[in-house]
């Protein structure tokens, strides 16, 4: 999620959903983000000092993970939700972030991260990493106060709650023309990606399906946001199963992998 393909697919697909409110993004951008059809007026001086006021009885919380007393989510209000109060100043971000990312937000990625075939892969997402990323885009754009509530919704389903699983499925083509031709025949394929395990297949589905993920010119977008729903049953299930299969049940391209036991034990903390 750190290369430009992704900030470029990132940038693009905010400025699709923006007319929609939900401002859905999927890749760390490391570029300067123009939002459509807007300028942002605030300087970025408001993010740092306005944040800082926001967060100012939590400043003690802050200091202790800047000692490093644990990633985020030790001393996060809730592992579903991320709040204001959850936020660093831009300035305290800034002394922890290289740190952070090293001992953290890398490490977490890494694990995180799987291929789905040679042109696919899926990060299934938590609160660290969702933390990471609103403090991302917050450094990036430089918004002011008006982008932490943007980032705030627009991060949010990301963020699994009981019995849920999220991810981002991500297409990955590096020439052009393949790309696009790639892209044109898997439009739909939102709808087919599965985890299945101890017998059972439980189907990823878009995060706002009520949004149309085709492009105009008849291509799929080259990021999904995707959540699993899990029974308790089928829960109880995921975290005894032997193996856990993530795989893409579509012809055009009938790819699958099996998770690592690291991974399938992260996921199930949040089951």
């Amino acid at each position: 999620l750190n290369s430009p393909i992704f900030a470029h697919l990132f940038l693009r697909q905010r400025k699709m959903l923006r007319g929609s409110s939900l401002v859905l993004g999927g890749a760390l951008a490391r570029a300067v983000s123009v939002r459509a059809g807007q300028q942002q007026q605030t300087a970025a001086v408001g993010l740092v000092s306005r944040a800082r006021v926001a967060a100012t009885s939590f400043a003690a919380v802050r200091g202790i993970r800047a000692m490093g007393g644990g990633p985020p989510s030790a001393s996060a209000l809730s592992l579903t939700e991320i709040s204001r109060k959850d936020l660093m100043s831009m300035d305290e971000y800034e002394k922890v972030r290289k740190d952070w990312t090293a001992k953290y937000r890398g490490p977490e990625k890494k694990l995180r991260r799987v291929a789905l075939g040679p042109s696919a892969s899926m990060l299934f997402t938590n609160y660290d990493l969702i933390w990471f990323q609103t403090h991302e885009m917050l450094r990036i754009e430089k918004g002011g106060e008006e982008q932490i509530d943007d980032e705030l919704e627009a991060y949010k389903d990301l963020i699994p709650k009981k019995g849920e699983i999220c991810g981002c499925l991500m297409f990955e083509v590096d020439n052009e023309i393949a790309r696009r031709k790639f892209l044109e025949s898997m439009v739909g394929s939102e709808h087919d990606t599965r985890l299945c395990f101890a017998g059972q297949e439980v189907a990823g589905k878009p995060i706002h399906d009520d949004i149309d993920r085709t492009h105009p010119d008849g291509r799929t977008s080259a990021v999904h946001f995707l959540r699993f729903s899990l029974s308790p049953e089928q829960a109880s299930s995921f975290k005894q199963a032997e193996s856990v299969v993530l795989k893409m049940a579509n012809a055009q391209y009938p790819h699958m992998t099996e998770l690592s036991k690291g991974l399938v034990a992260s996921i199930a903390q949040h089951l």
